[in-house]
């Protein structure tokens, strides 16, 4: 895929981003984020909270609840805080000599694990395993990268320079197969800015999150990931996940068009990599 293909994906991905802001469809399959025990679904603020974690599963339980179920959470896990208000009641006598009742509402934290995090626990009967079936060509795109790093199956979709490593979550996790390769994608992105490949980062420079230099990377990364999945043929079903997620990204950057451009044309470095490509 030559370069003016790649311009003409970021164009349309420009073109698609000034036509309004566009809601993240998550790829993972999970729905509402609901309570184990209870089965009630979060709400306020903690329905965002939760809902932007990236696990499969729409179940959350706190460390207790987990406990009282003789269930474990897996070692290295971290759990999402929550907001919840509690009420507290207290009595008063009033100037008249009369006892009042008086309510204050008191904002309580939480953490709580998602149910890909805890061990000896059953899945909820609405929760069935799905079966996603690799696609050829996007699985050879990843086989075949050179000097390609470490991949591993994880609970959250991360590279980790230091040790160059890429973690993803299996398949089957993922709403759809092209979804699960356009994450890998992502990933595989992110390992071309080691020193190794690329050189765009030091892998052992940390960013905060949402900095300057973490939402340029995350563009380059999203980007890579959008011509790779043309590359394989899945665009079509990964759009407007790549376009969101952009999207999201350039904000952090104050909405900076120039940033896009930038970015595609680091993207396209990353992407010429992985294929191997002078």
């Amino acid at each position: 895929m030559n370069n003016i293909a790649l311009d003409k994906i970021t164009n349309k991905i420009i073109t698609s981003l000034e036509a309004g802001s566009i809601p993240w469809d998550k790829p993972f399959a999970s729905g509402m984020p609901k309570n184990y025990i209870s089965n009630k679904p979060y709400n306020g603020i903690n329905t965002i909270i939760l809902g932007m974690a990236d696990f499969s599963s729409s179940y959350w339980l706190t460390f207790n609840q987990a406990r009282s179920l003789k269930a474990t959470i897996k070692k290295g896990s971290k759990g999402m805080p929550i907001i919840f208000f509690k009420i507290n009641e207290y009595a008063k006598e009033n100037d008249k000599g009369e006892i009042e009742t008086k309510q204050i509402p008191l904002m309580r934290y939480s953490t709580v694990f998602n149910f890909d995090q805890v061990e000896n626990l059953k899945p909820k009967e609405d929760e069935k395993p799905r079966t996603n079936t690799p696609i050829e060509e996007a699985q050879r795109i990843a086989d075949n990268m050179p000097n390609k790093p470490t991949i591993e199956t994880g609970s959250s979709p991360c590279y980790i320079p230091s040790m160059d490593i890429v973690k993803i979550s299996d398949i089957n996790k993922f709403k759809s197969a092209e979804l699960y390769y356009s994450v890998l994608f992502h990933e595989l992105a992110h390992s071309t800015g080691h020193e190794s490949r690329l050189n765009r980062q030091d892998s052992d420079k940390s960013r905060t999150f949402a900095s300057e230099d973490y939402s340029k990377e995350e563009l380059i990364a999203e980007f890579t990931s959008a011509f790779l999945c043309s590359t394989s043929g899945i665009l079509k079903a990964t759009e407007r996940n790549n376009t969101a997620y952009i999207q999201s990204w350039i904000k952090a950057l104050k909405n900076d068009k120039t940033q896009l451009i930038k970015a595609g044309s680091q993207a396209q470095k990353a992407h010429n990599y992985i294929l191997n490509i002078n």
